[in-house]
This record gives C-alpha cells, sequence and structure tokens, in this order.
C-alpha cells in the first residue's frame, strides 16, 4: 500500500483567549484596549475614567500637626472615668476620651487645630488639672495642586469667524507651536505655548510680535490643562466583534511542506520521520472563539448582552498515527484507549461599573470596578473511552466503548474586580480578576453509552469501492452493539476565569508601550495553562491611524507575534489585529484574527 499525505483532515485551533484587535495586536500586552466596551473584558476599573478635560495636578506629601491635651493619668481605669464623668457634667464642653496607653491609662481631649486654641481651652479647665500636658499630633497627607505653565495669548474674540481666519492667515507662522483655545468672559481666548519659565514664555512672545503675527501678544500664568482624548463618554460595537485562533501543537507550514503529498514508500525516512514528530502523548488540540453582540459602554458602565466563549479540546492518540503509516502486525491489537474530547460553551451577559476612589490617601489616582457575569451555554465530554484496532490475514477490527455526557442547558454566575491607577501623566498600572467563582452547572447530565464493532474482510473492503451513500448508511447501522442514552447526576463545571497584571507607560507623545501578565484559572475542565507575559507598542495613539505591534511568551502556545492597526473615522473607529504563535512564519502551528466596529465618542 502507498500511503500519501494529501490533505490535513484536522484543523486544530489554541487559543488562550484574546478579546479584543488591540490585545491581538500586542499579543495581550494592552490590556484594556481602547477603553469602552474594551474595558468590558479586561477591567472594569477602566470604566471610572471619565472623557473631557482635566486640570493637570502635581502631587505634594504634607505633613499635618494636630493637639490633644493629656489630663489625667492613672494605672486605674476605674479612677479615670469617674474624672471623664466630672468634666462631662462639670467642665468646659468638648470631647473626652479615656486611652490606654502602655500600661497606664490617659484621659485626654483631642481635635484642636492649633496650639493656640489647645492652650486657651487648657486655661478654661479647673484647677486640680494644671498638670495638664499638651501633645501635637503629626499625620502625613497626599495634596494635589494644580500645575501652572506660561502661555502667550494671540487674540481674544467674541466672533468664532474671525477666530478662524487670524489662525489661517497665521498657520505657516505658528506651525509647530502647541496651542489651545479657552472660551472665558465670552470670548475665544486662542494661546500657544506652555512653558514652565516665563522666561521661555517671553523669547516666544518676542519672536511672535517680531513676525508681526500679534503686536498685542502679551503672556498669562494659567492651570495646565490635560485633554484626554482617548477616554469616550459612549462607546457601543456594531454590530459584534470577535476573536478568534486557528492552529494546533505540531503541524506549522514548514512540517506541511515536507510530508504533503511526500511518498512514504519510497522514501521510508520521511514516515520515521513524521511519527517521531507526533509526541508520545499523542496530538493534544485546544480551539477557541470569543464573540460579543450589542456590548456599550457609557459613562461609568459597561454591558454586553452576548459574549460567547468557546473552548475544545480533544487528544488524539499517537498509536492511531502509528496504525495509519506504519501498519499493524497481524492479531496484536493496538489501543487507541487515550482518545479523549471536551467542549464548554460560555455565554455571559455582562454589567460593570468604574469609579474613582477618592477616599483612598494616595499619591495618585485609583479606580476601582466590579463586574456580573449571568452565565448560560453548556458542556459535553467522553466519561470514559476504550478501543483497540486489530487485523488479521483476512479482516480487519475496530471495537470501541464510548460514554459521552454533556449538559445543557446550564447556567451559572461569576464575578469582575479591578483596580487601576494613574502613577502620573505617562505611568499606570493596573490589575483584574475576571470571572472569578464562574461556573456552568446542570441540573441533569445526559450520557449517551455507544459500543460500536466495525468487522470488515478484505471482499468488504473490496465492496465498498462500488457502495453508494445509501449502502454505506445501512452498513454504519450495523456497527453499532449498542446506542442508548440515560440520565447522570447534575454536575458543575468551572468557566476559565483571569488574573491580570499590566502597566502602560507614554514616553513620547507618539509612543504607548503596553506590559501585562495573565494567568488562566478554574482551567480544571481544559487543563492546565503556564502564564503569558506580554509587551507591546501602540505608536500614534491619538492619531486617525494608530499602528501596534506586540510579543509574548508562555502561555499555551508558548511565542505569540502580533500586529494591528486602528482606522478613526469621526465617531467610528475601526480595530483590526493579527498574530501568529508557536513560532515566526513558516514555523508558526496558528494564526489569530480579530475585528471589530465601534461608535466612539
Amino acid at each position: 500500500v502507498r500511503f500519501s499525505i494529501c490533505s490535513l483532515l484536522f484543523s486544530m485551533g489554541w487559543a488562550q483567549l484574546f478579546y479584543s484587535p488591540v490585545d491581538v495586536a500586542t499579543a495581550g500586552a494592552a490590556l484594556g484596549g481602547k477603553l469602552g466596551t474594551h474595558a468590558i473584558q479586561s477591567n472594569p476599573a477602566l470604566l471610572g475614567l471619565q472623557s473631557g478635560e482635566n486640570m493637570a495636578t502635581a502631587a505634594i506629601e504634607t505633613v499635618m500637626v494636630a493637639y490633644r491635651i493629656r489630663l489625667a493619668v492613672s494605672e486605674n481605669v476605674q479612677d479615670v472615668m469617674i474624672l471623664e464623668d466630672q468634666l462631662i457634667k462639670t467642665g468646659p464642653m468638648h470631647n473626652y476620651i479615656v486611652q490606654k496607653t502602655d500600661s497606664v491609662y490617659a484621659l485626654e481631649t483631642q481635635n484642636f487645630t492649633d496650639i493656640l486654641s489647645a492652650s486657651n481651652f487648657a486655661s478654661s479647665l479647673p484647677s486640680e488639672y494644671k498638670d495638664h500636658e499638651i501633645i501635637p499630633d503629626t499625620t502625613r497627607e497626599i495634596i494635589h495642586i494644580p500645575r501652572k505653565h506660561h502661555l502667550v495669548q494671540l487674540i481674544a474674540t467674541a466672533k468664532k469667524d474671525t477666530l478662524k481666519a487670524f489662525k489661517k492667515r497665521n498657520r505657516k507662522l505658528l506651525k509647530g507651536l502647541k496651542s489651545e483655545v479657552v472660551f472665558i468672559d465670552s470670548l475665544y481666548k486662542y494661546r500657544v505655548g506652555g512653558f514652565p519659565s516665563k522666561l521661555e514664555a517671553q523669547t516666544l512672545k518676542d519672536s511672535i510680535v517680531s513676525m508681526g503675527v500679534s503686536p498685542d501678544a502679551f503672556i498669562v500664568l494659567d492651570q495646565k490643562r490635560h485633554v484626554k482624548k482617548d477616554v469616550p463618554r459612549f462607546t457601543m460595537t456594531i454590530p459584534l466583534g470577535f476573536t478568534f485562533h486557528l492552529g494546533n501543537d505540531v503541524l506549522d507550514a514548514d512540517w506541511i511542506n515536507t510530508y504533503a503529498g511526500a511518498d512514504m514508500v519510497e522514501n521510508p525516512g520521511l514516515k520515521t520521520s513524521l511519527l517521531a514528530s507526533i509526541p508520545s502523548g499523542g496530538i493534544m488540540e485546544f480551539s477557541g472563539l470569543n464573540t460579543s453582540i450589542l456590548s456599550l459602554s457609557y459613562d461609568s458602565y459597561g454591558f454586553s448582552l452576548l459574549d460567547l466563549d468557546i473552548y475544545q479540546k480533544a487528544i488524539l492518540p499517537k498509536p492511531l498515527f502509528q496504525a495509519v503509516f506504519k501498519g499493524v502486525f497481524f492479531s496484536q491489537p493496538v489501543d487507541i484507549s487515550d482518545f479523549d474530547t471536551r467542549v464548554l460553551a460560555a455565554n455571559a451577559s455582562v454589567f460593570s461599573f468604574g469609579k474613582q476612589l477618592k477616599t483612598l490617601k494616595s499619591p495618585f489616582k485609583t479606580y476601582i470596578g466590579f463586574g456580573l457575569r449571568i452565565l448560560s451555554g453548556g458542556f459535553g465530554e467522553v466519561q470514559s473511552f476504550s478501543g483497540t484496532l486489530t487485523t488479521s490475514t483476512d479482516s480487519v477490527v475496530v471495537e470501541s466503548d464510548m460514554h459521552f455526557a454533556y449538559g445543557f442547558p446550564a447556567a451559572g454566575i461569576g464575578l469582575d474586580m479591578g483596580l487601576y491607577s494613574q502613577v502620573n501623566e505617562q505611568l499606570s498600572a493596573q490589575i483584574s480578576i475576571m470571572g472569578i467563582g464562574g461556573s456552568l452547572r446542570s441540573s441533569e447530565v445526559e450520557v449517551i453509552h455507544n459500543i460500536q464493532e466495525i468487522h470488515l474482510s478484505n471482499l468488504d473492503i473490496e465492496k465498498l469501492q462500488n457502495y453508494d451513500n445509501t449502502q454505506i448508511d445501512s452498513l454504519k447501522k450495523t456497527f453499532t452493539i449498542l446506542d442508548t442514552t440515560y440520565l447522570d447526576k447534575a454536575k458543575r463545571v468551572p468557566v476559565p476565569a483571569r488574573i491580570n497584571l499590566g502597566f502602560s507607560y507614554r514616553p513620547h507623545q507618539l509612543v504607548m508601550i503596553h506590559g501585562a501578565l495573565q494567568q488562566l484559572v478554574q482551567t480544571e475542565f481544559i487543563g492546565d495553562i503556564d502564564p503569558r507575559i506580554s509587551i507591546g507598542a501602540e505608536f500614534f495613539p491619538d492619531r486617525f491611524l494608530p499602528l501596534r505591534i506586540g510579543i509574548a511568551g508562555g502561555g499555551m502556545d508558548g511565542f505569540y507575534a502580533g500586529a494591528g492597526l486602528g482606522l478613526k473615522m469621526g465617531p467610528i473607529h475601526i480595530n483590526l489585529g493579527v498574530s501568529q504563535s508557536g513560532g515566526l512564519e513558516n514555523s508558526a502551528s496558528a494564526i489569530n484574527m480579530a475585528a471589530d466596529i465601534r461608535v466612539f465618542f
């Protein structure tokens, strides 16, 4: 018999699922993507970021001083409490407290903002408290003060047309200068520059006056404004966004080019190397798909009606390939009982919310977010499988006994939690846990018990070449020994959750660098997956055509390399991402693709 590999029969997909085109393009580094609906699947805390213009601030650590008066000290708490009752009845009105310090009890009164007010209060106390002690307490506090800079104001007018004509007339002379228009006191004020020192602004002003642009130009000191152009107030995915991954752990372009169409009789070494390329545990495949339909965000809220994740895993035993390519010795059964397959489909309706933590004492702005996932879907798995392949001089026998269980419908809930901190205008960091506690529970699991025995003689195999579809179907029915379904007990299957750590750093206005660490948990159903570390960059992030790249190591594929772009056409934003994994070019064993179209404003 001459063997020739003409086509690949198994399409195998791997995915440590990505959740946006930006995610794919940066190999998982850009957690949160471009905010809005992208934040629903990465970190709900990002929904707390607000759009619009904010005043830039600088964080300063200060020391706050408050005073308390220690009135009496005793080793007996009862004595101190009696004094407290007397002062409440007959002494000056204030809050008195009893505190234990070391091994003694102290009667004190607190919350004086300065030493003068503490001294005045002490002077009004009864004479028996003349030995009181005024004690200062210091606490550290972070305050934010507005940053200011110097600008050169060129024109102030009540008419927009006058302002537009001025800017058009002087466009070449003012090219390259930062500019802003503010509307104050019913006037449009056009300003350029933005310098920390007045001397730099004075140099610019003199240059502008000498060029005749604005003889009446003058310097103003104003608060520095930071405009968040990339923070949307509203986003909606139309009609849907998707990420898709197709690949495997063994087969790449080089493998296919080597073995596809090869004559393994004339080149028996190819057959040996092909079998050697298959791991001893067989080919394990895992496929994944994520798609979102009807996702939107508004202000601090996010909602996704249909957010579908599909996970599928199978093991194809190595003896099966050995039997195909190497043959089977007569009367020596080949055991293919390691076959396994399972699938999990989980749809989540997600409700998310994010807000700024204003009560947290921190030198930088911090946001917190939560999400609720209402899960629905189903699962299926091989509970047990035994199979053998046997040949004799005149026949081939394949025997199998399989229990396949599936639970549908199944339901459950999961939670999302996240924190995001803006360390400064260039650096931010975040952590999120997505889908923690999520699982699908089916109250009834149906089990299909199927036993088959395929017994074909040499004569039967010859006749099969002339059978039509009806005859083949009739023959298949004779192979089935048992095909029955019964109900099993309820079962709960965990849905994979993600722990994300990430940072973003903007060294230049035209470059944003991202880094991330992702670990999948709750993977009992699909198997353990290594953590993935990603690094990526986005160029021209605020322009109409941002470009993105990224690489990653670990995860399911071991290596990822991605690229993508965005296209901003007013309120319509299009994002595309593609990546290879398992290797590069011909050595890559998988490809990832993602796209979405969003309304963004």
